[in-house]
């Protein structure tokens, strides 16, 4: 099975596979049955035994913009800077897949930073797919949302069976929106997981996006951050399946 992997804003593949790999150990309980692989190029394998025999791939892709990132939290008073990219690792700028909000960026400028993601998107299908599903984290469950609906999908090529958002939120952009309204891939299946600790993306957010596509909604207490409980790394193993287990 492939997966396509999306990080959020301020992120990049590296650092977001490494992330997953991480909370996927955690979710199996470090068990020595399931192997979990990363490389150098953003991918993380797993699957059962030492060499990991039915394998799950997913390939996690860089979005194409570089950003400076500037993060402000309502409530909470914080400051953040861009790293030095002297201290940066070579290949891990921090990136989005457009600008959400910018003062200096007009909508017709986030917007071509939109289409150049779904260019990557459309290049890496060709390359490495067909995917079988979506991953995506904060703006990259957005972006996946964007992905299974009708107009990008056959814009793309891509048609997934399944979505796993994580931290999602209904996009800002006039444009996507009108993709939004524009319909979903029908037979598919989506999980929706949020949480309550999230001060970045609010589970009501997360909720809007639910009720737009359909599909489970699944509650964690991590934050703003990838699930890292036994149901999250399920899902991800099989998505098919139609029960999970308990993190109690």
């Amino acid at each position: 099975m492939k997966v396509l992997a999306l990080h959020g804003r301020y992120q990049c593949a590296k650092v977001f596979s490494r992330k997953l790999a991480a909370s996927l150990r955690l979710g199996f309980n470090n068990s020595k049955d399931v192997s979990i692989e990363t490389s150098e190029t953003g991918e993380v394998r797993f699957g059962p035994g030492e060499k990991c025999e039915g394998q799950v791939y997913i390939f996690c892709l860089d979005a194409p913009n570089i950003v400076e990132p500037k993060v402000r939290i309502k409530g909470v008073k914080l400051k953040t800077k861009a790293q030095k990219s002297k201290y940066r690792q070579k290949g891990c700028e921090t990136r989005a897949w457009w600008e959400e909000k910018s003062q200096v960026l007009s909508d017709e400028a986030r917007s071509a930073e939109f289409q150049s993601s779904i260019d990557a998107i459309r290049t890496i299908h060709s390359e490495k797919g067909p995917f079988d599903g979506i991953l995506g984290f904060s703006q990259g469950a957005s972006l996946a949302a964007l992905l299974c609906t009708n107009s990008i999908s056959s814009e793309t090529g891509l048609l997934p069976k399944f979505s796993i958002l994580c931290s999602g939120y209904l996009p800002s952009l006039t444009y996507q929106k009108e993709l939004i309204q524009s319909g979903f891939l029908t037979g598919m299946k989506h999980y929706h997981l949020m949480s309550e600790n999230d001060m970045m993306v609010i589970p009501k957010k997360s909720l809007h996006l639910s009720k737009a596509m359909g599909g489970e909604v699944l509650n964690h207490g991590n934050g703003h951050s990838l699930p890292s409980c036994a149901k999250f790394a399920s899902i991800v193993r099989n998505p098919t399946l139609l029960e999970y287990p308990s993190d109690e």
